[in-house]
Parts: structure tokens; C-alpha cells; sequence
């Protein structure tokens, strides 16, 4: 994403994370404080970058969005017109696993 801004990148990191809240927002992970299942992609967005250095926005998008289409009503189409071709396919290739 050369040329980009960090406002833009900013921008585009937070529209993520808000699509994968809306998305995940009827949702609870398992453990005993039954915390909101959008903590696990924020978490492993963080994990990605904090521990193994990514910076790359297309993948930390896709990491965030990982489990959207798998857990909630959404399709890798909608990921691509909100978030564009690379990370639908990353996301793809998450979910053909």
C-alpha cells in the first residue's frame, strides 16, 4: 500500500475492526467470562504484529476478518467490496483450511 497515509491506514485498520464488531456482535467466546468473540481476531491481529513483526495491512485486515464468513452471515464477496480482492483471498485461503 505504498503512497498511503497513516491517517488512511489508520482509517482503513479501524473500518476492519468495526466491520468484525458488527459482525461478531451477538457473539461470546467460551471461557468462563463468556468475553466478546471479536477479541480473539483483535487478538490475533496483535499477536501478528507484537510477536511476529507483521505489518503488512492486507494481512493484519485478514486476520481480523478471519472467522467472519465461517461464523457469521458473511460472504467473501462482501468482504471484497468493503476491503478489496487480496484480503478476500487471504481470507479464503484461511477458511479452505
Amino acid at each position: 500500500m505504498a503512497g498511503i497515509t497513516s491517517e488512511e491506514l489508520l482509517k482503513t485498520y479501524t473500518k476492519c475492526v468495526n466491520f468484525a464488531a458488527i459482525k461478531h456482535r451477538n457473539q461470546r467466546r467460551l471461557d468462563t467470562e463468556q468475553t466478546p468473540y471479536v477479541n480473539h481476531p483483535i487478538g490475533v491481529a496483535y499477536i501478528l504484529t507484537a510477536e511476529a513483526g507483521v505489518t503488512n495491512l492486507e494481512v493484519l485486515q485478514a486476520a481480523i476478518l478471519h472467522d467472519t464468513v465461517e461464523d457469521t452471515e458473511t460472504t467473501f464477496e462482501e468482504i471484497e467490496t468493503h476491503f478489496g480482492a487480496t484480503v478476500r483471498s487471504l481470507v479464503q485461503e484461511r477458511h479452505d483450511c
